[in-house]
């Protein structure tokens, strides 16, 4: 076969993600900068997907893999072109067709798929797009990402030496939606009896509302749907709901609407963000702290994963239930390689990720809103008393990014200037830094050129000092 151009710089830290060969071209981009360096410039087509196909036929001879996709203009494409490189390679693919990825993680753990891929740009915007890979390991799915095989298969495809194959794999296709969503339900058992207050629902013309829609309309509760159906060009907004931008459409109908709360999802939904009645929009580590009681009754003094951005609050209420808590560095794949050794349950980060042994270790982005809705049944409070009682009084910013040519030019001037007043500084993932009345963490982006800023404490005139006096060492450290 003619040898196709990969750029190297699609293989990133836990997936492929590159853009539309016309996006790429329209950019203004210098060599050497950090754009250089990110999925915005290198370039993801069919090509490239079918090279992918084969290399991972090559390196990891699965004997079958289950591959699904999302709603973007493009997915159809390198899906297509990503299957026939895996059959050319000797694979049998069955097609989930389109799909979240938690029904492609489900898809594998439940019918044994040596392999799950999902085709997606997640949260990105509608230009970009990418390829998850998964393996089934111990009846868990394990992410393909960089320690553990990506960059292995990024040589691999750059090499492009595949051996021709005696048989080509099958192709078939695969609809397990039903078996999804009884597996979900099944593990609500009083799903009937939930609650019939008001939801409104935010699937960014995502895939959420196609996958999730059977589990939700079995509930009691009143939906109001927003975007439900897939389009991948976004028209309403970004599919990306840690942009606070995005969801002014769901909070203005939450108002509007007087509901109880509402949801929203990122493209492929393995994020879920979720706001208050009021319009507050909740972090990773607000859900963390209302999630950890369900998970600590199932799977009683079993070890949970944060990352270092996870809120003092949820460290109040593990202690409390007895729970251990492991600390893993930020992205799902460190946190699901930790929930695999520590054999744990539950896995929380900042981003909206959030991990269950009952979806073989993955991200569920449905389970977070059924366990509220169980959460809300049995304590007869509604969400915003449950988010009070949970927070106990601390106050988290979510992601403020500074943008930056050199982090660890950053991250020596942030310790050095803490180091006296501070009770504890922790390097494992940039800085957590434990001071008398607030605390916060500084970490490097993985994929874009910004510093992520967590910050917490018991006052919101604090929290406005302690941003600014950061951002002015930030800043100073740039310059």
């Amino acid at each position: 076969m003619k040898k196709i151009r990969i750029d190297q710089n699609i293989f990133r830290a836990y997936d492929i993600r590159g853009a539309e060969e016309a996006y790429v071209k329209s950019q203004i981009i210098k060599p050497g900068s950090l754009m250089s360096k990110s999925a915005h410039s290198a370039i993801i087509n069919p090509d490239v997907a079918y090279v992918v196909g084969r290399g991972v036929a090559k390196l990891f001879g699965p004997g079958n893999v289950v591959v699904g996709r999302d709603a973007r203009l493009t997915s159809p494409a390198l899906s297509r072109e990503l299957i026939r490189g895996l059959t050319d390679g000797g694979i049998n693919v069955s097609d989930l067709g389109l799909a979240t990825s938690d029904l492609v993680y489900f898809a594998a753990g439940k019918y044994k798929f040596d392999m799950g891929i999902m085709v997606t740009g997640s949260h990105t915007i509608k230009y970009l797009n990418g390829i998850k890979i998964c393996k089934l390991t111990n009846n868990t799915v394990t992410p393909i990402y960089c320690d553990n095989g990506l960059m292995d298969l990024a040589e691999v495809c750059k090499k492009q030496q595949f051996d021709p194959v005696s048989k080509k794999g099958k192709l078939t296709d695969f609809n397990c939606i039903d078996s999804f969503t009884e597996s979900m339900l099944s593990l609500f058992p009083k799903y009937a009896k939930f609650p019939e207050i008001k939801l409104v629902l935010d699937s960014g013309n995502g895939m959420a509302w196609s996958i999730y829609g059977k589990i939700i309309e079995a509930l009691p509760t009143e939906i109001i749907k927003l975007n439900s159906d897939p389009d991948g060009n976004f028209p309403a907004h970004d599919p990306d709901p840690m942009v606070d931008k995005n969801m002014e459409p769901l909070i203005e109908v939450v108002r509007k609407r007087n509901a109880d709360f509402g949801v929203a999802w990122d493209g492929d939904a393995d994020r879920i963000a979720f706001i208050t009645a009021q319009g507050e929009i909740l972090t990773g580590s607000h859900m963390g702290a209302l999630l950890l009681p369900w998970v600590a009754k199932k799977h009683p003094r079993k070890a949970v994963v944060v990352t270092p951005p996870m809120t003092k609050a949820f460290f109040e209420i593990a202690e409390e239930l007895y729970v251990p808590v492991i600390y893993a560095k930020v992205g799902n794949s460190h946190v699901k390689k930790d929930m695999d050794k520590y054999n744990s349950p539950f896995g929380a980060e900042e981003a909206d990720h959030f991990m269950f042994q009952e979806s073989y270790g993955a991200e569920s982005g449905i389970i977070p809103l059924l366990i509220m809705l169980e959460r809300i049944m049995e304590s007869r409070k509604d969400f915003d008393h449950l988010l009070c009682e949970a927070m106990r009084g601390y106050i988290v910013s979510g992601d403020v990014n500074f943008e930056v040519h050199s982090s660890q030019q950053v991250l020596s001037a942030i310790k050095k200037y803490f180091k006296k007043s501070a009770l504890e500084i922790d390097s494992l993932d940039g800085l957590r830094v434990e001071l008398a009345d607030w605390r916060f963490c500084l970490r490097p982006s993985s994929i874009d050129p910004v510093v992520r800023l967590n910050l917490e404490c018991r006052s919101k005139k604090l929290m406005k000092e302690k941003i600014f006096e950061i951002a002015e060492i930030i800043s100073k450290a740039r310059d």
